[in-house]
Formats: structure tokens, C-alpha cells, sequence
């Protein structure tokens, strides 16, 4: 469920991303999960969501987070930045701080 109460200037695109550790009992492989938004003071509004089983076997959690991290930013991450610098009137930070 999303709901937008800002213009253009006060959202942002934000992207989130986790990981589990060995979460397929059969064959340990962790699953990634990602959440792509746009968000500002009144608006949460969902674009994109996935959940994925990983390709390698990570031998740690932070492995696992690792490799959902590269998962989220080149499938939504890095494709939707021409978007987002089209569409908004201000230019999107990469990283946020």
C-alpha cells in the first residue's frame, strides 16, 4: 500500500535490500530481498519489490548481504537512475547519507 502527499521536489527514490543467511535447508542458499520506493515527509509509494534465492552458497551473513546488495542495485538500482533524473526536478543522490 503506497499514498503520496508531496510534489516532485520533496520525494526521493530509496532502495532497500536484505538478505537471510542459509535459508534453503536443502541447499543452504540464502535469499536476497528488495524494496524500491519512492519516499518523502508525506509520500510512501512501493515501484518495485523482489525476493529472489541467491546463486552461490555464502559462508557468512555479511557474504549473503553482500550479494543481495549487487542483486538491488544492478537489476532496479543503477537501471532506474535515468529515470528518476528525468522525471524529478532535482537529481537523486547514488547514496544517501
Amino acid at each position: 500500500m503506497g499514498w503520496v502527499g508531496d510534489g516532485l521536489a520533496d520525494v526521493q527514490p530509496h532502495l532497500f535490500q536484505d538478505a537471510d543467511f542459509a535459508g534453503c535447508l536443502e541447499s543452504l542458499r540464502s535469499t536476497s530481498g528488495v524494496h524500491l520506493a519512492m519516499r518523502g515527509p508525506a509520500t510512501n509509494c512501493p515501484i518495485a519489490g523482489f525476493s529472489k534465492r541467491q546463486y552461490c552458497v555464502s559462508h557468512s551473513t555479511p557474504e549473503a548481504e553482500l550479494v543481495a546488495f549487487d542483486f538491488a542495485l544492478r537489476v532496479p538500482g543503477l537501471p532506474s537512475l535515468d529515470l528518476w533524473h528525468d522525471i524529478l526536478p532535482h537529481a537523486p543522490p547514488l547514496f544517501g547519507h
